[in-house]
């Protein structure tokens, strides 16, 4: 293990990334025959500084709570198409019946001054972006008996450069003086949505842009396997232009398309129990075996984009999502009446690059007791994503981390998009927990919220806007997180996840305290640093909102009953990593009392297992 992970305040230990290095972008999640969730991971190896020379980390989960370490899939070929880079894309595992191996598509990176291969051929003009790196689509294949540790690159790329294009195709609803014809920016991590059928051509999503605007583009192919040079440009993955409501910027990164299904969740999405059974009929299904598409054409599907945002703007906005039904053409119709988006898949400010595993239909196992579900028996799709690193200290070792895993669906009967962690998640909590079934902060104090302490903890709470003394605003201070950062100008101060009950936002802000003190915070001094408006807020006699918060070190992660999600990083500035015993949370009020109820605190322990004697490997 790298030495960061030791006594570290802020280097999360159950949100999966490895021991050291850079982490970015999670690429071909997947379920495997026998029902794993596996994990890919754009990976620097030995900094923790990111550079072109990405490689493919890997990891693997049987419960989607623990994690297990597996050999490095892809690492950059010197003086081939990836010489500098082994960039995002995606895994496709056969079909039931279908005779091409495990196989990966990503994006191969080389920059120019000769770290192109010398035998690819000249970048056409219209397909040359201008920009430091040439960028294509390139394949490797699972080796036999290797499952999905051992990769062997092929020699021919798949797909070698971006289409040409009259510029009047791509967004018919924006002005003319809006689309630059011929101009790209970008054209990378492809995501495979469509399995190849009697019926149907493999169908491949790619990240790209032009005219200054985002956009997918689909490539086709009628081929028996995926990893050919038989892919055809067939368009866009849109039509129309999307509704101006967010700032999709110029390029639009790691695109994926999933079905996503409507379910009867009770009212609270928080996901804080254990996995459903069999019987449990609630839940939806994995598509029936023999049909791979068939959810992607009887209900609606999912299209997520990574915004890359214009020069002078922040790099990269959270991943936003589009929910709507495919047209006759298999496109996604951005202004339909019934098409709901563009919506920010997170509230908070580092999540980023999110990409899904495609629900499967996997044979049951064996050996499995038939009144247990399985992960990938569940018929919502699994997400993970990107959290983003905002500052390190000096000497550490690693920086990034993925995001829990995290399931997708429509509240039953309406348009409502909902996530919530995956149920095995709940696997790492320690213990039964410490349960209080009421509990007030009565107006300027701040009471301890029992067995809520420490650097990893999870958290179950419903807060209330009860009595004549109505709070404006309640929090719950993250007290380990005391420190005096530049967010508050060298000011001792504690993070802090506040409902701001007026302004119906939910965010996690920065309160001015003294170290030690267990008084309420100093609300003239609240800094915003991450939230926005919350679903579950936005009615104007909302008295209640329950909330799952789940710490973890610096990554915070938390979730609302009404299916919203908030992912931020809070820092303790160098200071010792708290102890379980540290110093508890605090529930307090702003204008009135603060109430909360049905409260359950865990400690969690750590998601990382590390076999003794594994070797690193892979291909160069």
């Amino acid at each position: 293990m790298g030495p960061s992970w030791a006594g570290c305040a802020d280097k999360p230990f159950y949100h999966p990334s490895p021991p050291s290095g850079w982490v970015n972008d999670p690429n071909g999640v997947c379920w495997a025959p026998d029902g794993a969730l596996h994990t890919f991971f754009q990976h620097v190896e030995g900094s923790a500084d990111w550079g072109w020379a990405c490689a493919w980390g890997h990891a693997v989960s049987e419960d989607c709570g623990a994690w297990a370490p597996r050999p490095v899939a892809l690492r950059p070929t010197p003086r081939g198409p990836d010489a500098a880079g082994a960039w995002s894309g995606c895994l496709v595992l056969p079909e039931p019946g279908a005779n091409h191996p495990p196989t990966i598509l990503y994006t191969g990176v080389g920059l120019r001054g000769g770290e192109v291969d010398e035998r690819s051929p000249p970048v056409p003009p219209h397909a040359d972006l201008g920009l430091p790196a040439v960028e294509v689509q390139c394949a490797a294949v699972a080796t036999e008996d290797g499952g999905l540790d051992a990769w062997t690159k092929l020699g021919e790329l798949v797909i070698e450069h971006a289409p040409e294009l009259e510029g009047a195709a791509l967004r018919p609803a924006a002005p003319a003086t809006a689309l630059a014809p011929h101009t790209w920016a970008g054209f990378r991590d492809p995501f495979v949505t469509h399995a190849r059928t009697p019926t149907e051509p493999w169908r491949l999503l790619l990240g790209s842009g032009t005219g200054g605007n985002g956009a997918v583009l689909v490539y086709e192919s009628t081929a028996d396997a995926p990893a050919t040079p038989a892919w055809r440009f067939a368009g866009f993955a849109t039509t129309g232009a999307p509704r101006p409501t967010i700032d999709l910027g110029c390029m639009w990164e790691c695109p994926f398309m999933v079905p996503v299904p409507e379910w009867d969740d009770g009212g609270d999405a928080r996901g804080g129990g254990e996995r459903a059974c069999l019987a449990d009929e609630s839940l939806p299904r994995p598509p029936p075996l023999g049909d791979p598409n068939a959810h992607l054409h009887q209900g609606r599907v999912l299209l997520g984009v990574s915004p890359f945002m214009r020069e002078g703007v922040r790099p990269s906005t959270p991943t936003c999502v589009f929910v709507g039904a495919l047209d006759a053409r298999g496109r996604l119709p951005l202004d339909a009446p019934d098409t709901v988006g563009p919506l920010l898949l997170d509230l908070g400010d580092i999540l980023y690059a999110a990409t899904a595993a495609r629900p499967v239909a996997v044979p049951p196992a064996a050996e499995a007791p038939p009144s247990l579900r399985r992960p990938v028996d569940d018929g919502r799709p699994l997400i993970l994503a990107w959290l983003q690193e905002e500052k390190r200290d000096p000497g550490v070792d690693y920086a990034g981390c993925l995001s829990l895993p995290r399931r997708l669906w429509l509240r039953l009967g309406s348009s409502t998009l909902c996530q919530a962690p995956d149920p095995g998640v709940a696997l790492l909590r320690v213990g039964s927990g410490v349960a209080t079934p009421t509990l007030i902060a009565p107006a300027g104090t701040a009471v301890e919220l029992p067995g809520a302490a420490g650097a990893a903890t999870d958290l179950l709470i419903t807060l209330r806007r009860d009595g004549e003394r109505r709070a404006r605003a309640t929090a719950i201070l993250l007290r380990p997180w005391l420190h005096a950062g530049p967010e508050t100008k060298g000011v001792p101060a504690t993070a802090a996840v506040v409902v701001d009950w007026e302004a119906r936002t939910l965010g996690v802000d920065y309160f001015g305290e003294t170290e030690g003190d267990s008084r309420p915070p100093v609300w003239a001094s609240r800094l915003k640093t991450a939230g926005g408006p919350a679903p579950d807020l936005l009615a104007p006699d909302t008295a209640s909102i329950k909330l799952r918060i789940l710490v973890d070190h610096s990554a915070v992660e938390v979730f609302t009953g009404g299916g919203a999600a908030l992912a931020t990083r809070v820092y303790r500035s160098g200071r010792g990593a708290p102890t379980p015993d540290a110093a508890p949370y605090l529930l307090a009020a702003d204008g009135g009392d603060a109430v909360a109820a049905d409260v359950t605190a865990w400690r969690m322990q750590p998601c990382w297992q590390v076999e003794e004697g594994r070797e690193e490997g892979g291909e160069g």
